[in-house]
């Protein structure tokens, strides 16, 4: 499958946090999805390339970041980008895409950017 990611990132910026619904509901802090503003020291960068997975092979058993892998998870392994780093990832072919996070590290199969 042929690919493109785009992908953002800042260099010293701390993990992500992931809240509960709970806690969400009490935000009063709206969110613009208009908005195309970037946050100040973030970059993009645009790759071309093929993807693979690897599925039931890898199920349950750990991460480069210390998580479980789930195949199921939108996910995915990459040799040099920051781990928690958000990607967005597109098939040419059909323009439809998807937004995942780096946990992993690989591919380590020649001409694969993305597993």
């Amino acid at each position: 499958m042929t690919i493109a990611i785009m992908y953002q990132f800042s260099g010293c910026a701390s993990s992500p946090r992931y809240t509960t619904d709970q806690s969400a509901k009490r935000s009063t802090k709206k969110l613009s999805t208009k908005s195309k503003v970037r946050p100040k020291g973030t970059s993009r960068k645009v790759l071309k390339g093929v993807s693979s997975y690897y599925a039931e092979d890898f199920h349950g058993k750990l991460t480069a970041n210390g998580e479980v892998y789930d195949m199921y998870g939108l996910t995915a392994a990459h040799k040099t980008l920051p781990l928690n780093t958000i990607c967005r990832v597109t098939n040419i072919k059909n323009g439809k895409s998807l937004i995942l996070r780096i946990n992993d590290r690989g591919p380590y199969i020649k001409g694969r950017i993305l597993d």
